[in-house]
């Protein structure tokens, strides 16, 4: 038994996310319906502090302490993380 559980990268989660959105506007029967349901929804999201465990403190295996300071390591996840967000909002906007 594994009770650490597995990584999932981002754009994984949100890939997840718009198949699960996708399954709940078919069972609801219409996207105004779903969204009527999903605004009633309250998300988290908790993100990279494996990005600086697996990656950046522990350069024997990542070179991204050695390509980035901490700041501006942050700086790219930061980034990162708007990009994919903003994509799952938009796709959840005109798509659903």
């Amino acid at each position: 038994m594994n009770l650490q559980g597995d990584l999932v990268p981002m754009d994984e989660q949100l890939k997840n996310h718009r198949t699960i959105v996708s399954r709940i506007t078919r069972m609801l029967g219409s996207k105004d319906s779903a969204l009527k349901y999903l605004n009633k929804c309250i998300y988290t999201v908790d993100m990279g502090n494996d990005d600086y465990i697996m990656n950046y403190f522990m350069p024997q295996f990542y070179s991204t302490s050695r390509q980035y300071n901490v700041e501006q390591f942050a700086a790219a996840l930061i980034q990162q993380y708007s990009e994919q967000l903003k994509g799952q909002h938009i796709h959840f906007m005109c798509c659903y």
